[in-house]
């Protein structure tokens, strides 16, 4: 009988044991889930991410400061079907441009034309980059940040060049 005692003693602080080590990780994923929580939800740039056929799988939240539309209008679509919120020519090369990343191609941050929800041009720049699961393709997750006032005072200082170029050259 006490051999038995003494195992339920064993198997008790054994079960103890792995009980605490369980709630131990389970606070730490709870705390690392609520940083990037924090993270995602706050970030001025938005993140976003599609499948292998272009289907949006995640969008910040950010989206709406920058595009006035929520997130939740485009988690779950296809590309195509909101490609209203950018020009037909956005559209057609972020097409070209996710077709070949997900083909493993590197390729530099593009500017595309968005159109906000207000009608508004906003002009942003976009790089992306594949993820993988499961050791195969999964998608492209991307960021993509408001460049419209950059490239507003880039075109007011080509023409201010301009100007004063044609201005000493007379």
């Amino acid at each position: 009988m006490e051999f038995f005692q003494r195992y339920n003693e064993i198997l008790f602080h054994k079960l103890e044991k792995k009980i605490l080590d369980l709630e131990k990780a389970n606070q730490e994923f709870k705390e690392l889930e609520e940083k990037y929580r924090l993270n995602f939800e706050n970030i001025t740039d938005v993140i976003f991410s599609f499948d292998t056929n272009f289907k949006i799988l995640s969008m910040s939240p950010s989206v709406e400061k920058i595009l006035g539309y929520k997130a939740q209008d485009f988690i779950g679509r296809p590309l195509s079907e909101i490609g209203s919120i950018m020009s037909p020519q956005s559209l057609e090369q972020a097409i070209n441009h996710l077709s070949l990343i997900l083909k493993g191609t590197i390729l530099p941050p593009s500017i595309y034309e968005f159109i906000g929800k207000d009608g508004t041009l906003v002009i942003g720049e976009v790089s992306g980059s594949l993820f993988m699961r499961n050791e195969q393709v999964a998608g492209v997750v991307c960021v993509g940040r408001n460049i419209t006032r950059r490239k507003k005072a880039e075109d007011a200082l080509r023409e201010s060049e301009e100007r004063f170029r044609i201005l000493t050259e007379s």
